[in-house]
């Protein structure tokens, strides 16, 4: 876990900015630690979330993705989540993939609400069902609905997201905003 929270300590105010659910963020921070510690390891796994979101799982070598001190966890699913802000609203994301079949055993992205409310933007379960707790007109749930059946068992959905033209006044439209937000995130390897 790798967290950006700031403290209680209030000394330097201009090191932290307010997110719209009143949380308060480092604008920036650093990791130190010994040789071997795990510090390539953490933009390792967040390259490997940006690049199975923008560029799908055709781009990814899973033969050495799992935590391989401990030989069980080839058989474990990995499971990766980001908490971040875009477009003014804080938003929960996260996957879990299977490292032998490559299948996606769970996805889901909520939008935090400034009372603290989760609103499930969509939760994808083992057997690939899609399922949101949106208000969504006739039009977004067919959108919806097609999205995912349309959606491989190896494919994340917010990847598909990426090709799809939605409406910037769409219900749909946080999926689009989630996405952009990988799209742009730059890490140096």
């Amino acid at each position: 876990i790798f967290s950006m929270v700031a403290g209680k300590q209030t000394r330097h105010q201009s090191h932290y900015f307010s997110t719209p659910i009143g949380k308060r963020v480092l604008k920036g921070s650093f990791f130190f630690g010994a040789n071997a510690s795990g510090k390539s390891n953490f933009v390792h796994a967040l390259d490997f979330v940006q690049r199975m979101i923008v560029m799908g799982s055709s781009s990814i070598r899973y033969s050495d993705r799992y935590f391989r001190i401990d030989p069980d966890y080839k058989g474990k699913p990995g499971v990766f989540q980001v908490d971040f802000l875009a477009d003014n609203k804080v938003f929960s994301y996260g996957f879990a993939v299977d490292y032998l079949s490559h299948g996606i055993c769970g996805e889901w992205l909520y939008r935090i609400e400034p009372s603290g409310k989760e609103i499930c933007i969509f939760e994808r379960d083992e057997s690939n069902k899609l399922h949101t707790e949106l208000k969504l007109s006739d039009i977004s749930r067919t959108r919806f609905d097609i999205y995912g059946e349309d959606l491989p068992a190896k494919e994340l959905f917010l990847h598909k997201i990426g090709d799809k033209n939605l409406d910037p006044e769409s219900e749909l439209y946080d999926l689009l905003d989630a996405f952009n937000w990988f799209l742009r995130i730059i890490i140096v390897l």
